[in-house]
């Protein structure tokens, strides 16, 4: 079932995204608010409307809890046109994980016929191909399939995908990172791919991949699950020259260790993006590196609110956005807690995302 309250946090957040369109007198706004309806909607359906779940079939894998979606905002320097940002789970929990890859992929298939992105299809395919077994049945006992989302903002939309790679071991995963790296790349990209892998293996180990699409692929993000998070061995993964960056991590981290303790194991995950070209051609480096930080331990301690607007003063990220943000999650569903938040390192911080999930929501597929 889909609550209302999905619906009105829609209504109030793209609101401030079509405000802007209008402000700056785009001729096609009629027709980007009737595409950004059908996104969410699309979105919503496999997520929310699903049968009831008597039995879990596979473990929840966005949020702990089974809550299926989670909003974000983006903080930068610059005052950011606003945007609705949302990830989903499709599914539920009372399939299996190949039942829900396969729900998913149906879903993303009507979300790129949705935006005219079809060719994008053929690209996601051969990624795919490369990610998931090609008999469905070994996917049995793996942890998570395929969330999707997207971003909407004034001057273009983005859908996402996340693809699960925890199963198999470190050189198995790495195999597939390398297949899907080597699959839109010449071989310039191998000695990029082989230095991250030096870098990044005494600390991290694959645990997913995103790919961004806006018409066509335009990036590909490699996930790295810290095995023992700590100030040196993320300074050790930081793509680039980590020495620009050496004091704003340091903070960072010292401040979340007095105020909330040490780092748990595998509750932060690396990202590295690699962009690609208009003709689909991977470029052989990496554009960024982010830091996220898994909340859950610690989202509902008094300080945390405090800590989230103390971080976006050191960095001096523009905050006009995250309070009207937290404020709308807490009028339509009472309130949120904060899943994750990611750090964006490119040459310096250069920018804070906060997920968060909404509270007063029924698991999908209850009755």
């Amino acid at each position: 079932m889909i609550q209302p309250t999905l619906n009105s946090f829609y209504q109030r957040r793209i609101a401030l995204v079509e405000t802007s369109i209008n402000d700056q007198s785009y001729k096609g706004s009629s027709r980007l608010s009737s595409k950004n309806n059908q996104l969410w909607q699309s979105l919503l359906e496999p997520t929310f409307n699903i049968q009831p779940i008597t039995t879990p079939l596979r473990a929840a894998s966005i949020c702990i809890d089974g809550t299926p979606v989670v909003f974000s905002v983006k903080l930068t320097r610059e005052q950011e046109s606003p945007a609705f940002r949302v990830l989903v789970e499709p599914g539920g929990t009372g399939i299996t994980v190949p039942q829900q890859v396969s729900c998913s992929l149906k879903a993303a298939d009507e979300l790129l016929q949705i935006m005219g992105w079809q060719q994008a299809a053929e690209q996601v395919n051969r990624i795919i191909h490369h990610v998931f077994p090609a008999d469905s049945a070994e996917l049995e006992n793996w942890w998570g399939g395929i969330w999707l989302g997207t971003s909407i903002a004034d001057t273009h939309t983005e859908l996402r995908m996340y693809l699960n790679l925890r199963h198999g071991n470190t050189l198995q995963r790495w195999q597939r990172v390398a297949d899907v790296l080597t699959e839109f790349s010449d071989d310039s990209i191998a000695p990029v791919l082989e230095k991250l892998i030096v870098q990044t293996s005494p600390h991290a180990i694959p645990v997913g991949l995103g790919i961004v699409i806006s018409g066509s692929v335009r990036g590909i993000r490699l996930y790295a699950g810290m095995q023992e998070p700590s100030e040196t061995s993320i300074m050790d993964c930081i793509s680039g020259d980590a020495s620009l960056v050496k004091d704003d991590i340091h903070w960072f981290c010292n401040a979340i260790l007095e105020q909330f303790g040490p780092f748990a194991r595998q509750s932060i995950t690396l990202g590295y993006d690699f962009h690609l070209d208009k003709k689909g051609v991977l470029q052989p480096l990496i554009s960024r590196t982010k830091i996220d930080v898994a909340c859950q331990r610690f989202a509902k301690a008094e300080g945390f609110i405090p800590f989230l607007h103390q971080l976006v003063q050191e960095f001096n990220f523009d905050n006009s956005q995250l309070p009207s943000f937290l404020s709308d999650l807490r009028h339509c569903f009472n309130g949120c807690d904060v899943e994750y938040i990611s750090l964006g390192v490119d040459g310096g911080i250069d920018h804070l995302t906060v997920y968060a999930k909404p509270h007063s929501l029924q698991p999908a597929g209850s009755n």
